[in-house]
């Protein structure tokens, strides 16, 4: 899954209607205000396209341009020495079982 899909899938739970070209070029103005309003748009049937307002646009690319998590601890921590992992066994204890929160291991 990219990094796009993650970031759609925490926008909605539902995706967006689809607008026909043709239907597009007719509402336009209604389109630009869902929009606007936070509801991304996809028009077209095959060659897909999604409008979404500029800042949502912007907050997609600063989240783009950021390193991945994993990258940031490589660059940042390589001085630290090694690290001793968990093992990965289906049996080990799960770290934080004791928070009030903490759900049931799938």
């Amino acid at each position: 899954m990219s990094r796009y899909d993650l970031v759609w899938s925490s926008l909605c739970c539902v995706r967006p209607p689809m607008w026909s070209v043709q239907e597009a070029k007719a509402k336009l103005s209604e389109i630009m205000q869902k929009a606007l309003a936070g509801e991304p748009q996809i028009i077209g049937r095959l060659d897909r396209c999604v409008v979404i307002s500029v800042s949502e646009y912007q907050r997609l690319k600063r989240l783009e341009d950021d390193p991945h998590p994993g990258q940031w601890l490589v660059e940042h921590l390589r001085g630290l020495g090694e690290i001793e992992l968990p093992s990965r066994k289906d049996n080990r204890e799960i770290p934080f079982a004791d928070w009030p929160d903490a759900g049931e291991r799938p």
